[in-house]
């Protein structure tokens, strides 16, 4: 029978295993800060782009129907998160007046959504509520803008 006293256990102390956790906690929150801020800026890159997109979708379409269309802008609230959220609208000139009528005018495509938590704001006019006559921008027939740019409101 082999005596217990010359046997030898080789374990892992408390404070040793207290030590790790600790490294591994560290290394996961440095990691997790600076995953943050690399992806942070992404929201905003792909919300230019997605305008980008919607510019130029509202552009060819005036082009190749030869009618004024126009990329409406709106700020609202996304019903499942909360967040607040901007969207765009491209609607066709029906009435072939080049102003934007809610009520007349069709749309073409319906709610190109920019990510989560960003919104619209004009130079010079505070952030856009949500508004029964939001901004809009109007693209010609010829595919250009005028040089009024956008109005608010349906305001000329």
């Amino acid at each position: 029978m082999k005596s217990t006293a010359n046997r030898t256990h080789r374990a892992f102390t408390l404070i040793e295993l207290l030590v790790v956790v600790a490294i591994i906690i560290i290394i996961a929150t440095v990691s997790l800060v600076l995953i943050q801020s690399l992806t942070k800026g992404q929201s905003v890159k792909s919300g230019g782009r997605i305008t980008q997109g919607a510019f130029a979708k509202a552009r060819q379409l005036a082009a190749a129907q030869r009618v004024t269309h126009f990329l409406v802008f709106a700020n609202g609230t996304d019903p499942a998160t909360g967040m607040a959220t901007g969207r765009m609208e491209v609607h066709r000139d029906v009435n072939r007046d080049n102003l934007y009528q809610a009520a007349t005018d069709l749309i073409v495509d319906q709610a190109i959504q920019l990510p989560k938590g960003l919104r619209f704001r004009l130079r010079g006019a505070s952030n856009l509520p949500q508004q029964s006559a939001p901004a809009w921008l109007a693209f010609l027939s010829d595919g250009s803008i005028p040089a009024s740019g956008v109005f608010v409101g349906g305001d000329v």
